[in-house]
């Protein structure tokens, strides 16, 4: 329900390029997830999935919370997760019209790591190598 909610805040939406059902069940199934509530309803949600680098797979924050700093405490809950798991880097891919999302992942010390003409993949370097 909550990729739903936030499908249209996606640049593109998530549903022109990827089943909603299959995916939510595959982040429930396989990746980890970090997440804030209000009463009973999902408003931000980061999921990763391990691997040295790990991947972030989604970040998102419904539209009524975005610009609120849950989008950053659920990054720093993920990248202390990390920490604790020793992992050195976790990459994640944006669109490039994202502004939004990108200025977050450059605020939390993401860095471009390659692109295409419409993405870019951007990997944090945790520890040291910050």
């Amino acid at each position: 329900m909550h990729l739903q909610s936030a499908d249209s805040d996606f640049t593109p939406p998530l549903s022109q390029h990827i089943d909603l059902k299959k995916y939510s069940q595959k982040i429930v199934s396989h990746a980890h997830r970090f997440e804030a509530w209000i009463d009973e309803r999902l408003i931000g949600l980061i999921a990763i999935y391990d691997g040295d680098p790990a991947y972030i797979t989604n970040v998102s924050v419904l539209t009524d919370w975005q610009k609120s700093g849950i989008g950053s405490r659920l990054l720093h809950e993920c990248i202390d997760f990390l920490k604790q798991k020793e992992i050195l880097a976790v990459d994640l891919e944006v669109s490039k019209s994202n502004s939004s999302a990108i200025s977050l992942y450059e605020k939390n010390l993401f860095h471009e790591k390659s692109s295409t003409e419409r993405t870019m993949i951007m990997r944090l370097n945790i520890g040291e190598n910050q």
